[in-house]
């Protein structure tokens, strides 16, 4: 949130609008392990990590936008997830 001006009192509830979002992403168990990436305004990027098939670990990123409340996935280069 470096770059971002937030208003003081409504600082607060973007924190608790990002840890939401984490929360519901661990609670789908399909990633193993979620990181908050980017803050951009009206919206974040997560890094995710999912255990694939014989022991390779696939990464994705989820972009999850406050105004619609979606996360729309994406493979670690950008591109939509198949």
């Amino acid at each position: 949130m470096k770059g971002m001006v937030v208003a003081f009192k409504n600082r607060y509830s973007w924190r608790r609008k990002i840890q939401l979002a984490k929360q519901q992403l661990l609670n789908r168990k399909e990633f193993e392990d979620v990181q908050l990436d980017v803050i951009g305004s009206g919206h974040v990027w997560f890094t995710c990590k999912k255990n694939g098939d014989f022991g390779f670990t696939k990464i994705f990123r989820v972009k999850y936008t406050f105004e619609t409340e979606i996360f729309e996935y994406f493979d670690k280069y950008g591109r939509p997830a198949s």
